[in-house]
């Protein structure tokens, strides 16, 4: 999906995944234990992307009335896997529907990399 429709009383509202990629690259990226976004195209599998590339790492799908967003992350170990998935899922679903007012149904996270914290 490139584009979410939102109908507003003052027209409709064509939302790009570029602009979605963005809020959620902001967000994901400042979560602490969060290495970055990763590619999911077979091409670049697993590397980490910059902010220009952030719609790569992503998947944004409609069921029914609401939305559904699939994020592909890296994670830092030794840290706690679970508590940066839910503060990663909580800080996407706020930051969309604060800024974007979009309900999205489910945020699901996948980890698809580890990079090892060498200080710990």
């Amino acid at each position: 999906m490139d584009k979410l429709n939102k109908n507003t009383p003052y027209g409709s509202l064509k939302i790009t995944k570029e602009a979605i990629a963005k809020i959620v690259g902001d967000e994901v990226t400042s979560t602490y234990g969060v290495a970055g976004i990763v590619s999911i195209s077979t091409k670049d599998k697993g590397k980490l992307l910059d902010i220009d590339n952030f719609k790569n790492g992503l998947i944004i799908k409609k069921e029914r009335s609401s939305y559904v967003i699939d994020i592909h992350i890296a994670v830092i170990f030794p840290l706690k896997i679970t508590e940066i998935i839910n503060e990663v899922q909580k800080r996407v679903k706020y930051a969309l529907s604060k800024k974007l007012k979009i309900t999205f149904k489910n945020i699901n996270i996948y980890v698809d990399g580890l990079l090892i914290d060498q200080n710990n």
